[in-house]
């Protein structure tokens, strides 16, 4: 008798997977240890004109556990408000 093969759920899938991604990441980080310093550092965001923001990956990170809903509503709207305002005002420009 051949041994019957179970389909394996996607989380079971994603947590097999997962033990290779973390091994992967501490040998990125133990190869090239730069970036991880770079983004352990406060960086100050801003366009010209207006004020600079201090922009701390750690608190942004911790921030995003406690308040997911926030975070990505803002993403989102940051990511789409152009897609949006763009096409109008070429079209009020085209006038």
């Amino acid at each position: 008798m051949t041994p019957h093969r179970t389909a394996k759920s996607p989380l079971t899938r994603l947590r097999d997977h997962l033990g290779w991604a973390v091994g992967a990441s501490y040998l990125a980080a133990a190869a090239l240890p730069a970036p991880g310093r770079w983004l352990r550092h406060p960086h100050l965001i801003g366009a010209a004109g207006l004020p600079h923001i201090a922009f701390e990956t750690p608190r942004f990170l911790l921030s995003l556990l406690r308040r997911p809903t926030a975070l990505l509503t803002g993403l989102v709207l940051h990511l789409v408000a152009p897609l949006l305002i763009i096409p109008g005002v070429a079209f009020a420009l085209s006038r």
